[in-house]
């Protein structure tokens, strides 16, 4: 595997590079390897030439060859940072969760480094979190071992398990205490702690014996008691519901909800209402599942919401949703809100990237129609040099 952002140049005399090659040589000759079982797709990812990349995938050439590492071209484009060519390869059938010769996936390169937009875009595309190598590590052993902490945060976010231990027996949390890393400590006890609270209650080995009238009837009074308790918080107006703080959220750009703890809303923007076409009153008191979003961006902010509880930390990304065959992409970020140091409530700002979108799709398309124009000129003026020789031996 190369360094990241290396910029190692193209073997010289091994492929000859030029137009007329990449376009008439068969895919077999594309495919074919050096001594270090590299092709030229994965010399193309090393360099960062993109357009070459492109040729090469619009040629169908394998994506999913390794080298003598068992290093492919999506590794090598993880470890180079290079979204572009990453979003190209997994476009073109790169399998995101095919391991190198000591199983680590393309997820272990980007954590290594703490490339958290790549494990955010790698998760995206079904990169399994809890993946393990050789030594039975996961992602989350490796952001330990290499004291990634945005990438801890960002496997957290993405609903790592925490508690599966290595082949040396270590969970990440034995590994953070055994490597004295106490901020990692720190959020993995508390992510666990949360882990396990949210989980249902394990089911009963064998059948409980009989309970005593007596105490049947206190358990309901006590529920009882404990629903009007939670229907009176419920009720209960909160701080955060004064004319100043919605001011301050219908003032931030994009769609703005509060939520409690729990997931419920406690308040949402004019201009996210605007969006959903829904009155305030709807929505106040429900959970994502209620108003019209759709089931991906309930599940991601759900669980950005349990692991912003968790760790304390905001979080941030990048969401797309696709519909009608056009890709809307949103920008977001998941914050706490604390009263008196303790978490009241939850914070998603959803900002509308699609402008964004629509712009780099339009370059994408002027690229490639930009590449069309250059070999038609060259094609051109291949034909002219051949009449002007031909003219010149008629002459002579």
């Amino acid at each position: 595997m190369n360094k990241p952002k290396g910029q190692t140049p193209l073997p010289a005399g091994e492929v000859p590079l030029t137009e007329e090659f990449l376009y008439r040589a068969t895919v077999d000759e594309l495919n074919r390897a050096d001594l270090e079982g590299r092709t030229l797709l994965h010399r193309a990812v090393i360099q960062g030439a993109v357009g070459l990349v492109d040729v090469l995938v619009a040629r169908h050439v394998e994506v999913n060859a390794g080298d003598q590492s068992g290093t492919t071209p999506l590794h090598e484009a993880v470890a180079g940072e290079r979204l572009d060519i990453i979003a190209r390869l997994l476009e073109a059938g790169a399998d995101v969760n095919l391991g190198d010769g000591a199983r680590r996936t393309p997820l272990f390169y980007a954590v290594k480094y703490g490339y958290t937009d790549v494990i955010e875009m790698l998760l995206e595309r079904h990169a399994d979190v809890n993946a393990r190598d050789m030594t039975g590590g996961t992602p989350l052993h490796e952001a330990v071992e290499s004291n990634q902490f945005s990438a801890l945060n960002a496997l957290l976010r993405g609903r790592a398990d925490a508690t599966i231990a290595a082949r040396d027996g270590r969970t990440p949390l034995e590994l953070a205490q055994h490597l004295g890393r106490k901020s990692m400590v720190d959020v993995l006890q508390r992510y666990q702690a949360a882990r396990r609270h949210a989980a249902p209650p394990p089911a009963p080995a064998s059948a409980p014996a009989p309970a005593d009238p007596s105490e049947v009837e206190r358990l309901r009074a006590a529920l009882e008691t404990a629903r009007r308790e939670v229907d009176a918080a419920r009720a209960r107006p909160s701080s955060l519901a004064t004319p100043a703080f919605a001011a301050l959220c219908d003032a931030v750009p994009g769609s703005v909800y509060v939520l409690r703890p729990d997931g419920a809303f406690l308040y949402v923007s004019a201009s996210a209402l605007r969006k959903l076409g829904v009155a305030r009153e709807a929505l106040l008191g429900q959970r994502w599942s209620a108003p019209p979003f759709p089931a991906q961006a309930a599940e991601l902010f759900d669980h950005c919401r349990e692991a912003v509880l968790a760790s304390g930390e905001p979080a941030h990304g990048v969401l797309h949703l696709h519909a009608g065959g056009v890709t809307y992409s949103y920008r977001y970020v998941v914050a706490p809100i604390r009263e008196d140091e303790a978490i009241t409530a939850v914070m998603v700002v959803l900002l509308d990237d699609q402008g964004k979108g629509e712009l780099e799709e339009r370059l994408t398309r002027a690229h490639y129609a930009l590449h069309e124009t250059e070999m038609k000129l060259s094609r051109e003026r291949a034909a002219r040099e051949a009449l002007e020789r031909a003219r010149e031996q008629r002459e002579s």
